[in-house]
C-alpha cells in the first residue's frame, strides 16, 4: 500500500534534511565568524587600553616627580626665609606673653645678652649689641599652658645668628650653675638652662624627628636649616643629608651621604 500524503509530508527526505543542516551550519559558521570578530575587537580594545594605561601611569609618575620637586623647592624656600630665625625652648615669659616688646626684652636679657657679654669678656667682640640691633621680631607659639612654649626670634643679621649658634654652649646660662660660675655637682657638663635651635620648617622638623627615632642614627641636628646625622656604625664621621627626601628610613644606610669633616 503506498504511503499516505500526510506521512510523506511529516517525514522529510534526505535531501531536505541535508539542506536544513547545511543552512544551520552556515548560520553557525557566520555566528562563529561574528564571535571571532568580536573577540578580535575586544582584544584590540584591551591592548589599546593597556597602552593608554601605561601612558597614564608614566604621566602620573612624571607628575609625582614634579610635585615632589615643587614641594622640595617650596620647603627649601621656606627654610631659607627662616635663615635669620631661631627657636628658643624652656624660657618662661613673665607677664603678658602676647606683648612682643615684653617678649623681646626677656629673650634679649635672659638668652642673647649672656652670649654677647661672654664674647666681649673673652675678647671675641668689642661691643654688646642692643636688643633693637639684634632682634627684628619675637613671638610665642601656641601650645600647652602647663609648660614653656617655644619662642620664635627673628634676628636682623644672619651673622648675629651664627655668633649665637657657635657660642651658645659656652655662654648660655647652665642649670645648677650660679651667676658666679660655681659648677653643679657631678662630672658631666651641666645642661643649658635654655635651648636655642634652628627654626626648622614643619617638613624638616618631622624629618629630623624621624631620623632621631631611627635606631641606626646615633645623633642628628641641624646647621643653617640643613639636617646632619651621625650613624651608629660609623660614629667618627658626620654626614649631611638633604633636608627633605622621599627615601624611606629603612634604606638610610644605602643612601649616598656626603661626609662632613
Amino acid at each position: 500500500m503506498p504511503p499516505k500524503k500526510s506521512e510523506t509530508t511529516a517525514n522529510p527526505t534526505v535531501e531536505e534534511t541535508l539542506a536544513t543542516m547545511t543552512t544551520q551550519l552556515a548560520t553557525l559558521l557566520a555566528s562563529s565568524k561574528n564571535t571571532e570578530t568580536k573577540v578580535t575587537n575586544l582584544e584590540n580594545m584591551l591592548k589599546k587600553s593597556q597602552e593608554e594605561n601605561a601612558e597614564l601611569k608614566a604621566h602620573i609618575k612624571e607628575q609625582e616627580h614634579e610635585i615632589r620637586d615643587l614641594k622640595t623647592n617650596l620647603n627649601n624656600l621656606e627654610q631659607h626665609h627662616r635663615a635669620n630665625s631661631v627657636r628658643i625652648n624652656k624660657l618662661v615669659i613673665a607677664g603678658d606673653d602676647s606683648d612682643i616688646v615684653n617678649v623681646r626684652e626677656q629673650v634679649y636679657n635672659q638668652v642673647l645678652l649672656p652670649i654677647f657679654q661672654g664674647l666681649v669678656q673673652n675678647g671675641k667682640r668689642s661691643t654688646v649689641p642692643t636688643a633693637e640691633q639684634l632682634i627684628e621680631m619675637c613671638h610665642v607659639l601656641p601650645g600647652r599652658e602647663d609648660r614653656p612654649r617655644p619662642i620664635i626670634c627673628r634676628l636682623h643679621s644672619r651673622f648675629h645668628k651664627t655668633e649665637i649658634m657657635l657660642n651658645k654652649r659656652e655662654y648660655l646660662p647652665k642649670v645648677g650653675v650660679s651667676e658666679s660660675g660655681a659648677a653643679a655637682r657631678g662630672g658631666k657638663p651641666p645642661p643649658l638652662k635654655y635651648v636655642v635651635v634652628d627654626d626648622l620648617t614643619r617638613l624638616n622638623y618631622v624629618k629630623m624627628r624621624e631620623l632621631a627615632a631611627d635606631e641606626r642614627v646615633l645623633a642628628c641636628w641641624s646647621v643653617g636649616g640643613q639636617l646632619r646625622l651621625r650613624l651608629r656604625d660609623n660614629p667618627g664621621s658626620r654626614s649631611s643629608r638633604p633636608s627633605m627626601t622621599s627615601t624611606p628610613l629603612l634604606t638610610l644606610p644605602e643612601c649616598p651621604l656626603s661626609t662632613v669633616h
